[in-house]
């Protein structure tokens, strides 16, 4: 019966180190991914900000005053009114 026990015993000593190597390779697995998704969030907002800069370079305002004067002339000759 005491051989029992220390077998049993051993068996659990056995899976509890088992499971605690699982997690540290779980862990490192999470931080891993945690990195990779904040490397992504870093290029999306290089993307994002150069988006910026390209409409705040007057391209979006210059292509608004086209659609503004196609918008004005058709709607002029819609109306029935010569430009």
């Amino acid at each position: 019966m005491p051989h029992f026990l220390d077998i049993c015993v051993a068996l659990i000593a056995v899976e509890l180190a088992i499971v605690v190597v699982v997690l540290a390779v779980a862990l490192v697995k999470i931080g891993q991914a945690a990195k990779a998704v904040e490397v992504l969030a870093y290029r999306i907002e290089d993307r994002v900000a150069g988006f910026g800069r390209w409409t705040n370079a007057g391209l979006v305002s210059g292509l608004e005053g086209v659609a503004r004067f196609l918008g004005g002339f058709f709607g002029a000759r819609r109306r029935g009114v010569k430009p």
